[in-house]
């Protein structure tokens, strides 16, 4: 397990901190829109836009195979739910 949450965390240290969302916000209008991206996964890696809802939760980490960045949201009833490293999702 200690070894799964290591691999946990290197892949998420590219990932930015509250206080740099924050700082990076702060520069925008205040009635932009806000969405985000990801690569469809098509030889040309179009890039899909993605509505954000507003609900933001902090939720467990845990690697995946079946995920182009290696890593999945763990729902309540995964084993060792408490013990994974914990990260805030944007819906």
């Amino acid at each position: 397990m200690a070894e799964n949450i290591e691999r946990i965390q290197r892949r998420l240290s590219n990932t930015i901190t509250v206080e740099e969302l924050i700082a990076a916000l702060q520069e925008q209008e205040p009635d932009a829109r806000v969405a985000f991206s990801s690569d469809y996964g098509d030889h040309c890696h179009t890039q899909q836009i993605h509505s954000i809802q507003g609900q933001i939760t902090e939720d467990g980490v845990y690697t995946s195979a079946y995920s182009s960045s290696g890593l999945a949201v763990a729902d309540d009833d995964r084993d060792n739910y408490d013990e994974l490293p914990k990260v805030l999702i944007i819906r």
